[in-house]
Formats: C-alpha cells, sequence, structure tokens
C-alpha cells in the first residue's frame, strides 16, 4: 500500500504493485518490460529458483534491476536479524546463478564502498534497530552522504550491488 500511495502522490501510472511468493507461486503467465528486484534474493531459500522465475516473467528485451548486499561481515552480522538465507551475495555469485537464464548482466553498480559509505550503511542499520524513528529524520542528512560515496576511492567490498540484467 505505501507504494501505491507513492505512485499516486506523483502521479506515476502504467504501474502494478503486487505481493507474491516467488518461489512456489511464481508470476503465472504474466510478462513485464521491467522488474525490479531490490534486496529480495538473499531472503529466499532458491536464489536460482527466482531468477528462473523472474527471467520467465521477463519479456525478450526486457530489464531486470536487481540489488542485494555483498557478502560481507556486517552482512553476516545483519544475517541473523534480517532472516537472509544467504548471507549475502557477489556480482559473480549472479553470474552463477544465470547460468541457465537467458538473462545478462548490462550494468553494475555498488554502493557502500568507501568508508564513509560503509560507515552510514552501519549507522543506519544500528538506527533502524534501535531507534527507528531516529533512521527516518537523519535519511535526508544520509542520502547525500551515499550519493558522495559513489565519488570517493573504493575501501574494501562494497556493502552492496545493483545489476541490471537484460533479457536476450
Amino acid at each position: 500500500t505505501e507504494a501505491r500511495k507513492l505512485a499516486k502522490k506523483n502521479l506515476v501510472g502504467n504501474t502494478r504493485f503486487e505481493v507474491l511468493d516467488l518461489i512456489e507461486g511464481g508470476l503465472g503467465n504474466r510478462t513485464f518490460d521491467v522488474i525490479i528486484c531490490f534486496e529480495v534474493i538473499e531472503h529466499v531459500s532458491s536464489g536460482k529458483k527466482l531468477i528462473s522465475v523472474l527471467d520467465r516473467s521477463l519479456k525478450n528485451g526486457g530489464k531486470l534491476i536487481i540489488s542485494f548486499p555483498s557478502r560481507t561481515f556486517l552482512s553476516k552480522i545483519a544475517q541473523k536479524s534480517l532472516k537472509h538465507f544467504e548471507i549475502g551475495y557477489n556480482p559473480e555469485d549472479i553470474k552463477i546463478l544465470l547460468k541457465d537464464a537467458n538473462l545478462r548482466v548490462e550494468k553494475k553498480y555498488s554502493y557502500g564502498k568507501s568508508i564513509l559509505g560503509k560507515l552510514v550503511i552501519a549507522a543506519d542499520f544500528v538506527l533502524k534497530k534501535v531507534i527507528p524513528i531516529l533512521s527516518v529524520i537523519l535519511f535526508p542528512l544520509f542520502y547525500p552522504l551515499l550519493i558522495l560515496d559513489l565519488r570517493l576511492p573504493s575501501f574494501g567490498t562494497p556493502r552492496g550491488f545493483i545489476l541490471v540484467l537484460g533479457k536476450k
């Protein structure tokens, strides 16, 4: 319902928001031009099956935009409180899951790649667990810092990735 309210407020049409069990029920025979799957794959029991369902549901020439936390120490800590089946993934792990799919990586982005980015994401994670409202209040400060993170030198493994996959 939150996504619907946001779309209506911003006059976004031609959209549909649904909550489904993709692993068990899939999307039926429906196909889509674009599928956005943010921070989901680490929560499902089979990343390979999720990729398969999304691949079948994407029209030829369509795009799948998928994000996921990287396999890091912070992800390992978060796994316990966020009900992750997987600690995280790296782009190479996703490429292995794509082996039987008709999808290819077209673009790769990372976030939380600088020391500043890692600190901001860690602070936000702790605040969401301890004082959730403070996380909301500080979002206007955190967001520009994460934009700055894109321009700063990398330090170790990024906190997470966003891949744009194209249907062959």
